[in-house]
């Protein structure tokens, strides 16, 4: 998952702000994020840069991550001294925008509250600027806030500026047609809501807009009781998680036969037309996930290919046993594509690689989905016979529908009997090297241990490491292994909920801790980091206990030193898996491309906290 290396090159500014508008209008926000924030390494002051890394972590949820930001660039507004009026109406705008995210997620006795006061904020801004914008966000968040007879006189205003207003660009338009729907919702006109929500959809091009659209016209709805139906024409592209049989070699019967090609192909692309996908994630296997690739690139979709391994031992295992032409037209796909290897290094011969990727597709498909406010589906060509063993379509389909999420499937055209098919693994492992497991690891330790005296260390030994260790007896079931020197930490977790419960729990007791009166220094803090993948377990011979071993391991350590002192960060594979946990108290909350240590590049990095 270590995408995009910083440039070396000194860029100038508009390349920086370029490149996070284009990510920005494709709806990849991380990326947006990601621009802006290494143009910033570059330009530190550029303002415009820092309202952009400011707004899209906002976008994606990332609220503390955004505030915390906003703090550290001490961006406002200043109408006096500056042409770019506009780049300041947004920067303020984005100082109330903090505030209703802060309002949205605060405790639901001070919420209301919360969302007043970020209701006058925005009114406040309204009143200078006469922006619609503005105005309908004040609206909705004083209707929310149970003051309905304000709201609508705010609504009001906001109908009768957006006929006044001269939009200068198509994102205008279609932003003054947002706000009038919404003013709509506010005033029980629905016919109007109905008419101003159609038009939007054919006005919207950024698929950010529309997913910020979406999401408060929801929050009307819901708070007015209306049916979300009414909003339906309005909504970004979907996503999907595909999987399918690998395709047999012409002439050869299987569960996905040469013959049955063309036909899947067309009912593919049926499939995608009738759910309208923009964004899929899977694999690249010979048989239905290339055509499924190559019918979203035709769509020009946008998609991410997760490799279980390195790209020649896969195409050794699973592309060219389709029979000829499969690795040319592999080869044309993966120009077009992004590519994430779930494991690093050649094939080894267990099934468990092939599982965790497939769960990891799933998991950035559910991200996904939940940045564009969009709808994930799975995409499957599958010949509805379950199968043994944890890899697989049928694995697949389970492992989605467990979940309750939707599966479509398309029928793989099997010429097998079903006493052939039923109960068959769809793979068999090449060697007898044991298999692979998915942990959760974690890795931690306390910022400014080097200078502790003597005395110090032995304070820090009886009160501090002495509340973690009692924290980790907690979750004895559900660790494999730990280990500590010194102030580190290494823990494996067998289950992801147990390690993110696990690490909050440990930074919240010691958030209570009363660091003076123990005459502990104030600035002494624990950084942990958490990753998860597919690892071997190993019996280690020198300390002659069980250990693993595998690049998550590494990764971890090198995640770690760059978490600030008591927060829980983790890499974009933990978030993706622990979102298929659909878990309703702890989130995931993207933080940057961060630079890890020892030169090990940059890993997208996301804050874990509860939901409050």
């Amino acid at each position: 998952m270590e995408n995009s290396e910083p440039s070396e090159r000194i860029e100038p500014i508009e390349y920086w702000l370029e490149l996070s508008t284009q990510r920005e209008r494709s709806g990849d926000y991380l990326g947006s994020f990601d621009a802006a924030s290494l143009g910033l390494e570059q330009h530190p002051e550029a303002r415009e840069l820092q309202y952009r890394a400011i707004l899209n972590m906002s976008r994606i949820g990332a609220s503390k991550r955004a505030r915390q930001l906003w703090c550290r660039y001490a961006l406002r507004a200043n109408f006096q001294t500056t042409t770019d009026t506009d780049l300041e109406e947004n920067i303020a705008a984005l100082g109330a925008r903090l505030d209703r995210e802060e309002a949205l997620i605060s405790a639901f006795a001070q919420r209301k509250a919360k969302l007043n006061k970020a209701a006058k904020h925005y009114e406040t801004i309204y009143d200078q600027t006469a922006s619609t914008f503005l105005g309908i966000n004040a609206a909705v968040l004083y209707e929310l806030s149970d003051e309905s007879t304000h709201a609508q006189r705010i609504a009001a205003r906001v109908v009768a500026d957006s006929g006044r207003s001269k939009p200068q660009s198509p994102d205008d338009c279609y932003q003054l047609v947002a706000d009038r729907a919404a003013a709509a919702l506010l005033l029980d006109n629905l016919t109007d809501a109905h008419k101003t929500i159609e038009q939007a959809a054919t006005l919207a091009a950024n698929a950010a807009s529309i997913a910020s659209t979406r999401r408060q016209l929801i929050q009307i709805c819901d708070h007015k009781h209306i049916d979300r139906e009414i909003i339906a024409p309005l909504r970004n592209s979907n996503v999907i998680h595909y999987t399918g049989h690998m395709i047999a070699p012409r002439g050869v019967p299987a569960r996905f036969p040469a013959h049955a090609e063309a036909q899947v192909a067309k009912a593919i692309q049926m499939q995608l037309e009738r759910h309208k996908v923009g964004h899929g994630y899977g694999s690249l296997a010979c048989g239905a996930d290339t055509l499924i690739v190559e019918a979203l690139l035709e769509r020009k979709g946008d998609v991410s290919v997760v490799l279980p391994f390195d790209t020649s031992s896969f195409v050794k295992e699973s592309v060219t046993n389709g029979g000829a032409g499969w690795f040319d037209r592999f080869e044309k796909c993966l120009r077009q594509v992004t590519v994430v290897h779930a494991t690093e290094g050649e094939f080894v011969g267990d099934t468990e690689v092939f599982a965790y990727a497939s769960a990891l597709a799933m998991g950035l498909a559910l991200l996904r989905a939940q940045q564009l406010g969009s709808e994930a589906i799975q995409l499957a060509v599958w010949d509805s016979q379950d199968s043994v063993g944890p890899a697989g379509s049928s694995a697949d389909v389970g492992a989605w529908q467990n979940r309750g999420l939707q599966t479509v499937t398309i029928d793989s055209g099997s010429d097998l009997s079903a006493n052939v098919t039923q109960g068959a693994a769809e793979w068999q492992p090449q060697s007898p090297l044991r298999q692979r497991k998915l942990r959760a690891i974690m890795f931690g330790d306390f910022h400014g241990f080097s200078r502790l005296t003597d005395r110090q260390l032995l304070i820090f030994y009886g009160n501090v490491m002495n509340r973690v260790a009692t924290i980790l007896d907690g979750y004895e079931g559900d660790i494999a292994t730990r280990n500590t020197w010194g102030d580190g930490l290494f823990v494996v977790f067998t289950q992801l909920s147990a390690a993110a419960r696990c690490a909050l729990e440990i930074q919240s007791n010691l958030a209570g801790l009363d660091w003076g009166s123990l005459d502990l220094p104030t600035t002494l803090g624990l950084r942990l980091g958490l990753d998860a993948g597919a690892v071997f377990e190993v019996q280690d011979p020198v300390m002659k206990s069980l250990s693993f071993a595998g690049s998550h391991i590494t990764r971890t350590a090198r995640l770690e030193p760059s978490t600030p002192p008591g927060e829980v960060y983790v890499t974009e594979p933990f978030a993706a898996l622990f979102a298929l946990l659909q878990d309703q108290h702890i989130t995931c909350e993207y933080v940057g491309m961060m630079q890890a240590a020892k030169n090990f590049g940059r890993l997208r990095t996301y804050l874990l906290r509860k939901y409050t």
